[in-house]
């Protein structure tokens, strides 16, 4: 039967108004309207599209995503969390087993935390020697009575309940200094007596070591001065270096590098006073320039050395 154009017209102005609603929806177009769309224009039906089917007990399914997604009943709407929850726990469903990638993730938390630690542990050490270096520069410019743990907390820029963490009083981080500066002395002193040599080139070589250390190093200072302060201080400063001084200083004797009417005794004590000076000269005057005090140590001692050797013009050590 022929058509006119006027039903054609019409037809089309019906299927551009009625498609987009039909396909916007999730359920395929009813039978009806698929015959009014389609039989002007072919002798064939459409295929029904197919529906689409919410995977229940028939089989895996992966698990529900922490935001809300399309729900199974109810196309186009959120599922709560309510909902969710009952679709987790409904009898019949079978859930996929944890993926690979949850066990390698659990096992690089693992990881992860002990490389925190780690970096916690050498975090603590750095801020332990940054107060201990901090100390010592206190310590040895006001003395152990003239330094709080205020003042060392505002200098380390660190607050009172973080040093107390690490030193639970200024005693134990005094000790602390002292202990470090202790170390450092005993460090020089087996260096130099390492290399061996005549016993009063080994003095010689030991006292400008000495002098330059506590140039250098504030521990060093604070150690000599806390010992003395401190009641309660550990072993003596000078009983770090002393011992051995008067022990190259009998050899030396021994040896025949000392002149015969020199005594290796005071000698050892005019060696612990001029130490000592060099010490209260270096916190006097920090504003001079690097090296100074033991350009004058050296002077002094050659002085010294001219004086109790058995042979006079003798080389000191570099």
């Amino acid at each position: 039967m022929a058509v006119s154009p006027a039903a054609r017209a019409l037809v089309l102005v019906r299927v551009v108004i009625c498609l987009p609603l039909h396909c916007g929806r999730r359920r395929a177009p009813s039978s009806t309207h698929r015959i009014q769309n389609v039989r002007f224009f072919s002798s064939e039906p459409m295929a029904p599209r197919p529906r689409l089917r919410h995977v229940g007990s028939g089989g895996p399914r992966r698990p529900c995503r922490s935001r809300a997604g399309p729900s199974p009943g109810r196309p186009g709407m959120g599922a709560s969390s309510s909902s969710r929850r009952c679709r987790r726990s409904a009898p019949g469903r079978r859930w996929r087993s944890p993926s690979p990638c949850g066990a390698r993730w659990r096992v690089r938390n693992d990881l992860d935390g002990s490389d925190s630690a780690v970096v916690k542990q050498e975090r603590g050490v750095r801020t332990r020697n940054h107060l201990i270096s901090v100390a010592a520069v206190e310590f040895d410019r006001n003395g152990y009575d003239g330094t709080s743990l205020s003042r060392l907390s505002r200098s380390a820029g660190i607050s009172i309940g973080a040093l107390t963490f690490h030193f639970a009083a200024k005693g134990e981080l005094a000790s602390a200094v002292e202990d470090s500066g202790r170390a450092a002395t005993r460090r020089v002193v087996e260096g130099v007596t390492a290399r061996g040599g005549p016993a009063l080139d080994t003095v010689s070589a030991l006292v400008l070591a000495l002098g330059r250390l506590i140039e250098t190093d504030a521990a060093v200072r604070a150690a000599a001065r806390l010992t003395q302060e401190r009641v309660g201080a550990g072993p003596d400063w000078c009983g770090c270096w002393l011992p051995d001084v008067k022990e190259l200083l009998v050899q030396a004797a021994e040896q025949g590098q000392l002149d015969p009417e020199v005594d290796p005794c005071p000698v050892t004590l005019l060696t612990a006073h001029l130490v000592g000076g060099v010490v209260a000269r270096v916190r006097r005057g920090r504003s001079e320039r690097p090296g100074a005090v033991t350009g004058e140590l050296r002077e002094l001692w050659r002085l010294i050395r001219r004086g109790i050797a058995a042979q006079p013009g003798r080389e000191m050590p570099k």
